[in-house]
C-alpha cells in the first residue's frame, strides 16, 4: 500500500511541523494593533458586588470619551449589574448618557461575555451615537414642524372670520359713543378690547407661519411706553410684588411696538409662572455702553425656581420645555423677534435663586 510518508518520522514532522508554524504566525498577528484600532471603543469589565469595573480599554475608547487609559480605569459606568445582566440576557443594547468635558454624549453599548483564564468577563461594545440621536431628534421636530404648520393654518382661518366681526362692531360701539357722553371705564373698556383683537390676530398670523415672527413695523418708540401697555395682557397674582425700575429720558429706540411688547409678555408670564408661591419680579430698564456701543437695556428679574444649568441652552430651541403644560414655543419666538430687531437677549439663572432676561437694544 502507498503511503504519504516513507517513515513514523517523516510522518510525525510532517504533522507537527504545520502546526508549530501556525502557532508561529498567530503569534506574529497585532492581536492589541487591532484590538486599538477598531472603529468602536471596547472595554473589559468585570463585577465588584454592584459595581461595574473597567480593567481594560482600547484607545477608541480614550478617543470617545477625552480620558486616558489609566483615567477610564476608575470610571464606573451608570448603570449597575442588573441592567447589564438584563441586557445581555436579552441581547439588546443599552443607551445612556456620559458627560465629556463641556458636552453630554449620548453612547450605545452592546455586551457580550467571555472566559479568559478562568476570569469572566463582559465585554462593552460602546458606539458614540450623539450624531445620530440628533438627526433623529432633528427629524422629529421637522414632523412637528409640518404637524403644526396644518393646524395652525386650520386654527387661524376658523378664528379670522369671528376676529373680524369682533373688530368691526367694537369699532362701531367706538364711533357710536364717540361724541356722547360715557363713562370712562366704558370707553376704556372698548379700547382695550379693539387692542386684545388686534393682537389676537397679530399672534394667529404668526402662528400660521409656524411661530416665525412677521417682518417687523419699525417706529421709534420709547421702551417704557411699550414696557407698561404690555403688563396690562400680563398675568397677574396677588402673592407676587412687581417693581418697576425704569430710567428715565431714555432715547427712543427703532421697533416695532406690538411685536416687542409680545416679548415683554412672554418673559414676564414665565416669571409669573416661575412663582408658583408668590415672590417678586423687577423690570428695570437703563442705557448702557458696552464694547464701545450705546445700549437701551431692558432686564425682566424674578426670584424664582430658576433653570437648571442643563437646561440654559435649551431654552430657546423650538418645542423644549420644562413645563407640564407648556409648548416650547414662547421663548423660541421671543428669541426670534429680538433678533429681527438687531437685538439680543440673554439668560442668567440658578437654582431656587432666580432667573435674569437681559435684552440689549442697540441705539
Amino acid at each position: 500500500m502507498e503511503t504519504l510518508f516513507e517513515n513514523d518520522s517523516q510522518k510525525n514532522q510532517a504533522i507537527v511541523t504545520p502546526k508549530k508554524e501556525a502557532k508561529e504566525k498567530s503569534a506574529k498577528i497585532p492581536y492589541k494593533a487591532l484590538f486599538n484600532s477598531y472603529y468602536t471603543a471596547i472595554f473589559f469589565v468585570t463585577q465588584h458586588q454592584n459595581d461595574i469595573s473597567i480593567v481594560n480599554c482600547n484607545s477608541t475608547a480614550e478617543r470617545i470619551f477625552k480620558q486616558t487609559k489609566e483615567q477610564l480605569l476608575f470610571t464606573k459606568f451608570p448603570f449597575s449589574t442588573e441592567i447589564v445582566l438584563d441586557a445581555y440576557k436579552r441581547k439588546e443594547p443599552i443607551e445612556f448618557k456620559y458627560p465629556v468635558q463641556n458636552r453630554e454624549l449620548t453612547c450605545e453599548t452592546y455586551i457580550q461575555k467571555i472566559t479568559c483564564k478562568r476570569q469572566k468577563y463582559f465585554v462593552f461594545y460602546v458606539r458614540d451615537i450623539t450624531v445620530e440621536r440628533q438627526l433623529q431628534e432633528g427629524l422629529r421636530q421637522a414632523d412637528k414642524l409640518s404637524s403644526l404648520g396644518k393646524v395652525s393654518s386650520y386654527v387661524v382661518h376658523e378664528i379670522r372670520s369671528p376676529l373680524s366681526v369682533i373688530s368691526t362692531n367694537l369699532y362701531f360701539l367706538q364711533s357710536y359713543f364717540k361724541n356722547k357722553e360715557i363713562e370712562r371705564d366704558v370707553s376704556a373698556a372698548i379700547e382695550n378690547s379693539i387692542k386684545g383683537v388686534h393682537r389676537i390676530t397679530t399672534v394667529a398670523e404668526n402662528t400660521l407661519s409656524l411661530v416665525r415672527p412677521g417682518k417687523p413695523s419699525k417706529q421709534y418708540n420709547d421702551i417704557n411706553t411699550v414696557i407698561q401697555q404690555s403688563l396690562f395682557w400680563c398675568k397677574k397674582k396677588q402673592n407676587i410684588t412687581i417693581i418697576k425700575n425704569y430710567a428715565q429720558s431714555l432715547p427712543l429706540i427703532l421697533i416695532d411696538p406690538i411685536q416687542i411688547s409680545q416679548v415683554i409678555i412672554n418673559l414676564f408670564n414665565n416669571a409669573v409662572e416661575a412663582l408658583p408661591n408668590g415672590g417678586t419680579i423687577e423690570i428695570s430698564t437703563r442705557k448702557e455702553r458696552k464694547r464701545k456701543k450705546n445700549y437701551v437695556v431692558v432686564e425682566i428679574k424674578d426670584d424664582g425656581q430658576g433653570i437648571s444649568t442643563n437646561d440654559i441652552p435649551n431654552i430657546f430651541n423650538q418645542f423644549f420645555t420644562t413645563k407640564n403644560e407648556g409648548t416650547g414655543v414662547g421663548l423660541t419666538l421671543t428669541k426670534e423677534i429680538v433678533e429681527s430687531h438687531n437685538a439680543t437677549i440673554s439668560v442668567e439663572s440658578k437654582l431656587n435663586v432666580g432667573t435674569i432676561f437681559t435684552i440689549l437694544f442697540s441705539i
